[in-house]
């Protein structure tokens, strides 16, 4: 495991300036206060006393709070903890978003290193033909929920080569249905803000009033989006329930990922 200190502040001219102070190789047991021993010897070797250390940030791990707990101020990345946020969100366990996902990754990885190549060949044609960016499929890395968001958009545009290249060459592939296509698409609507979040917190100009501002553009997003869910949900659930109670149709309007286990 490494560790990297960077020491942030302001020049005589109000100009922001950062370093690097050290970067760390931490051997032996990563504790609270192996890694506290490490930060208090660089900042020796700096000569930096802690009145002029004004606030650590770091991630929230918890032997990173043990490190500083009692010895410094300190608080979380807001970039780290968005990271959390959106990623316990994309496992939370909903059923239809953790399938979509699965066929999006499977879709993908027919298209992946060397035994994709010729996969890739035949798509690049369907993509001529249809006129459509000549761009490859995609992998999302499952420690970066970013690039979920990537692999994500970049189906989307590929939608109809996709479609059609597995029509023709692998039929046997369970594709995307048009309802989790479009909850691709909401999915993408609800990623980006966090995604636009993230790289405003992580510029090198960013500041603190950016960062509130943009939270609360955020929160708003995501305060939508939970209501026209619980709508969404209301509403179909008093349809599906209506539909179910007229002998005429009972269950057969309604689609087997909506069906209530019996």
């Amino acid at each position: 495991m490494f560790g990297c200190l960077t020491a942030h502040g302001i020049d005589v001219e109000w100009k922001r300036i950062k370093f690097v102070l050290a970067i760390r190789e931490l051997s032996g047991s990563h504790t609270g206060e192996c890694i506290n021993a490490a930060i208090e010897k660089i900042l020796e070797e700096w000569e930096i006393s802690r009145s002029k250390c004004h606030v650590f940030l770091r991630d929230g791990a918890a032997n990173m709070k043990k490190a500083l707990e009692g010895s410094f101020q300190h608080a979380d990345c807001a970039a780290h903890k968005m990271n959390l946020a959106v990623k316990s969100t994309l496992s939370s366990g909903r059923p239809v978003i953790e399938q979509c996902l699965r066929k999006c990754r499977s879709i993908a990885g027919h298209f992946a290193g060397s035994l994709g190549s010729v996969a890739r060949g035949y798509l690049r044609e369907i993509q001529k033909d249809l006129q459509l960016p000549a761009n490859n499929i995609i992998q999302d890395i499952t420690t970066r929920w970013n690039y979920t968001l990537k692999m994500v958009e970049r189906l989307l545009q590929q939608k109809r080569a996709v479609e059609t290249y597995f029509g023709r060459h692998e039929p046997a592939i369970e594709v995307l249905s048009a309802r989790e296509w479009r909850l691709l698409k909401q999915l993408i609507d609800h990623l980006e803000p966090a995604d636009a979040f993230t790289r405003d917190v992580c510029k090198n100009d960013s500041h603190l009033g950016l960062k509130i501002a943009t939270w609360r553009m955020l929160l708003k997003e995501v305060e939508s989006a939970e209501v026209l869910e619980l709508a969404e949900e209301k509403i179909y659930w008093n349809c599906g329930l209506a539909l179910f109670l007229d002998p005429r149709f009972e269950d057969r309007c309604v689609s087997d990922g909506n069906k209530l286990g019996g």
